[in-house]
């Protein structure tokens, strides 16, 4: 059996490349570990498992095995069931609705032993609480192996055991009589839900459990689930969502065109997850109230809701759909690029505890409190064209579903759109090109326009110029010959990615000078470059991603030195990594010990954050270092930004190890939860391009705005710092080594009571 598994289940080093950005399904690679839809078929020991990741010399996705003896405990630890395992709101609500679902049976059937369904169980959590209420039986099934042996020692070490059976398989590879001792459950609880809700396949679980696991009578914990959007405007989202021409203007001449088609190739069809809280109110409005799109009852029949179809030839395999037409009234005036997104459960049947992932502006209006959680977040769906809209005017949203995937159309009453089938990828979609964070890189105007004046300004002395442009679906091709260059040769990191940059070629009619080479990086000789040396090399560091792209950079440029004019200008010319200590508003939490939850010992859990802590030691470190996009993470600086090292790319690779130390003060009081580190280019001396920390601000206590374009590296310590800057030995002392031959940097950054110790490598 073979299985692919996500970045978030894996995490195994940085570099890794996400699931999301290759399929688009964004929920399933940042909720939970995207097991119930990603490892669908997983069974005992003989799995094997490929992971995802960015080959740092070429740029490239290739997929590792695994070796068969790996820890998936320590990736257990790194996923973010311990996000779940702190998220109170989630837990108190379960165990509210678990109990009362209990206590409602018994006392409707006091002589009837209350049997229990937990689907997914993972750490066991739901099913202790529905012992807890007096359950007789609780039949707890988990589909993935190490995850439901944890299960096993978390309900053991709670002395539960005698009415809490762990099952290793999926719900619906289950029968009653073969693992539910010959009866069926009177209530089924479940926690298979995604940030867009039915990413998981809650829909087509519960019609399996429906027809073969629980009573025709049964209660389901949580009952009911509402898809609440509104539309909204927002200009940083929607650069997230389509490639936008430029134009020039007087101070840049820097133009391109997209092509026609190019154009309605949005991501309407998948959802962009993210904390939406972050972008309001400076970064959107909102055109509508918000408006429930689909009801889901989990206590009705699957089939009464939606149409289920048995394909055919197969006796076993069902397909899922639903389709509505919504009516709203805009109430601002404005240009809806998008809907937000999220869900509303009812957890119990007379609706009176529910759990929200609605954004802060609506729990407000609604007096709840707003629990932050980065295992549910909210979602934007996108508009394949933008559309203006005035106060007052009706708006039209259809949306339809199938078994895992929601979709959206949205029209004015001057448009007529249709969402019953979800968009195409055509052989020009840059859906699988490039992801939504990409895209808002590539809709940076004034990084546009930097790229362009200092090629330009190289350009000036040489009307022979020829250029090489390394990259990932780049638009520095466009920029160099707009900007003046003879030729200019385009080494793209995939297929993919060159047959955008041609199709961008042509649409912009420059042909006669943009070459887009049909080769690799690796496979690159002087015959490709028909005999010319390179007078400009340029690269956009940004392959797959990965913020350790630098050095795909740095190598290439290194694997191209025999082949450069002895003057070549090597933009960008030089790097610089630099950190900062930061106080975190919460993610710290997701890799925090967990004492216990609602009563419930969770020491089996712990035991697994320090199976990290061991499997670091033997790399002689005692931290990692993740990848996140900080911008959507609240953080305060507690310093000022510094150095760690200088990469200089006008020079190829060295040899020999980059060593740097020095120490740097702390200029506000706080905690100390973390480190972030990221990397600031230089064009030339003039020019810089930041891809981390963008300003700190004094007047709000140092909270911090971060680069949108990029992830950045994050070093969550172990025990969080308390910093006094009135107090002595305030320092941060650091040591960064670069090892060439290794692809790898090695920090070590000393507090008052602490010693980190973090690799990043490929």
């Amino acid at each position: 059996m073979i299985t692919i598994l996500p970045r978030c289940f894996v995490k195994t080093c940085t570099t890794s490349y996400e699931l999301k950005h290759i399929s688009n399904l964004s929920a399933i690679a940042r909720i939970k570990l995207g097991l119930y839809k990603i490892l669908a078929h997983v069974a005992g020991p003989t799995m094997s498992n490929f992971i995802g990741r960015i080959n740092q010399q070429t740029g490239q996705l290739e997929w590792v095995k695994q070796q068969e003896d790996h820890d998936y405990y320590l990736e257990i630890s790194r996923s973010l069931y311990g996000d779940m395992l702190h998220d109170k709101d989630r837990n108190v609500k379960y165990d509210q609705a678990i109990t009362k679902a209990v206590k409602k049976f018994q006392s409707v059937n006091p002589a009837a032993p209350c049997n229990v369904l937990d689907i997914g169980t993972g750490t066991g959590l739901l099913a202790l609480m529905a012992a807890r209420a007096g359950a007789k039986n609780i039949y707890a099934c988990e589909t993935f192996q190490p995850m439901a042996h944890l299960a096993q020692k978390i309900v053991t070490e709670n002395q539960y055991q005698d009415c809490i059976k762990v099952i290793q398989k999926r719900s619906t590879s289950m029968t009653s009589d073969h693992d539910m001792d010959g009866s069926k459950a009177d209530i089924v609880v479940m926690e298979i839900f995604d940030t867009e809700l039915i990413g998981e396949g809650v829909l087509s679980t519960m019609l399996h459990a429906q027809q073969n696991l629980i009573k025709p009578n049964y209660t389901c914990v949580p009952a009911i689930a509402k898809v609440y959007v509104q539309a909204c405007q927002s200009n940083f989202l929607q650069s997230c969502c389509n490639l936008n021409s430029t134009k020039r203007t007087e101070s840049s001449e820097w133009e391109f065109s997209v092509p026609e088609s190019f154009k309605n190739d949005s991501y309407l069809s998948s959802a962009f997850c993210m904390h939406i809280d972050q972008l309001y109110p400076k970064d959107i409005k909102l055109l509508t109230q918000p408006i429930e799109a689909l009801t889901f009852d989990f206590n009705s029949p699957i089939k009464s809701q939606m149409n289920v179809c048995q394909i055919d030839g197969k006796d076993n395999e069902l397909t899922i759909s639903g389709h509505r037409t919504l009516n709203t009234t805009a109430i601002e005036d404005g240009t809806c690029h998008g809907l937000l997104f999220w869900w509303v459960l009812t957890m119990d049947s007379e609706g009176d505890i529910e759990l929200s992932t609605a954004p802060k502006w609506v729990d407000a209006k609604s007096n709840q409190s707003s629990q932050w959680r980065d295992h549910w977040m909210q979602a934007v769906y996108f508009c394949p064209q933008s559309i203006i809209i005035s106060k007052g005017e009706s708006l039209s949203i259809d949306v339809s579903h199938d078994e895992y995937n929601i979709w959206f159309n949205v029209s004015s009453s001057d448009t007529i759109t249709d969402a019953t089938t979800p968009i195409s990828v055509g052989r020009y979609s840059f859906q699988g090109c490039w992801d939504k964070m990409r895209l808002s890189g590539l809709n940076n105007v004034q990084k546009q326009r930097q790229y362009h004046n200092v090629i330009k300004k190289h350009i000036s002395n040489n009307s022979n110029t020829y250029c090489v442009s390394i990259g990932d679906g780049s638009l520095l091709p466009l920029i160099a010959a707009t900007a003046g260059a003879h030729k200019v040769m385009a080494i793209e990191s995939s297929r993919k990615s060159r047959d955008i940059i041609r199709e961008l070629v042509r649409a912009n009619r420059l042909n006669k000078q943009i070459m887009v080479s049909p080769r690799n990086l690796a496979d690159i000789g002087s015959e490709d470059l028909l005999g010319n040396t390179i007078d400009i090399l340029m690269g956009e560091p940004y392959f797959g991603g990965s913020i350790f792209s630098w050095y795909t950079y740095w190598y290439a440029r290194t694997s191209l030195e025999k082949y450069m004019a002895s003057k070549v200008a090597v933009i960008p010319a030089y790097a610089i990594i630099r950190a900062i200590a930061v106080e975190l508003d919460h993610n710290w939490l997701l890799r925090a010990s967990i004492p216990d939850v609602e009563g419930f010992k969770m020491t089996s859990y712990n035991d697994l954050l320090d199976v990290v802590k061991s499997r670091l030691a033997s790399n002689d470190c005692n931290h990692e270092m993740e990848t996140v996009p900080i911008w959507e993470y609240p953080s305060r600086a507690l310093t000022d930004k510094f150095d760690l090292l200088h990469l200089d790319f006008s020079k190829p690779l060295p040899t020999n190890n980059l060593v740097n130390s020095g120490k740097f003060q702390f200029k506000r009081s706080g905690i100390c939860h973390a480190i972030v580190i990221w990397l600031d280019y230089f064009l030339d001396q003039n020019e810089v391009i930041s891809s981390g920390l963008q300003q700190i601000s004094d007047e709000n206590q140092g909270a911090t705005e971060w680069c949108r374009d990029h992830k950045q590296g994050i070093i969550v310590l172990s025990r969080p710092e308390n910093i006094q800057i009135t107090s002595e030995d305030n320092d941060i002392h650091y040591d960064a080594v670069f090892i060439p031959d290794q692809a790898s940097v090695r920090f070590q950054f000393t507090l008052k009571h602490a010693n980190v110790i973090a690799n990043w490598d490929s």
